[in-house]
């Protein structure tokens, strides 16, 4: 019986070991234009084993199959797929037509098309050569639903903007007897 039990033993420690010998850790850099970047999805393609750089643009990954391809994408770049390798340098190329179709909304990203809600955008040439003090001072009547005022009449005093707020006017009527 030992002798048994010990050829199943062989063959379990064998059989684990063998993942480990086809496995490798992926280590590396997401940079474009000199520049770490920070949050990029890196995925090893097919299967949901995945990370995100951290702020210096730096990610691990374990237990890659050799041989596999590393997907890397990141809103506003071109996404790469790229063979594994232990120590990677991966520079991503903008792609300025993917980001023109994402929205930035309260909690997060999404792209124009998946938005069920209004949405305004306000090109640079309409503000480009208008004077004014401050970015919200630009906002004033270029957006559907941003009501902006002033606060006081004194030049820099403050300014509130209020977006899709309540702006209904509200009539109540009253009767004495």
């Amino acid at each position: 019986m030992e002798k048994r039990a010990f050829k199943k033993l062989l063959f379990l420690i064998v059989f684990m070991s063998g993942n480990f010998i086809f496995a490798q850790t992926v280590k590396g850099k997401v940079t474009s234009g000199g520049f770490s970047l920070p949050g990029v999805s890196v995925i090893v393609e097919g299967t949901k084993n995945g990370t995100n750089t951290d702020f210096s643009g730096e990610f691990t990954l374990n237990n890659v199959p050799s041989g596999s391809n590393i997907v890397f994408s990141y809103v506003g770049f071109r996404t790469l797929t790229i063979p594994s390798s232990s120590n990677m340098e991966v520079v991503m190329l903008e792609d300025a037509q993917k980001l023109e179709e994402v929205v930035v909304i309260g909690y997060g990203t999404t792209k124009r098309k998946d938005i069920t809600g209004a949405v305004s955008s306000i090109k640079a040439s309409d503000i480009q050569d208008k004077p004014f003090a401050s970015i919200d001072q630009a906002l004033i009547g270029k957006a559907a639903g941003v009501n902006v005022t002033q606060n006081s009449g004194t030049p820099g005093g403050g300014i509130s903007v209020q977006i899709r707020g309540i702006t209904s006017i509200m009539v109540m009527n009253r009767f004495t007897l």
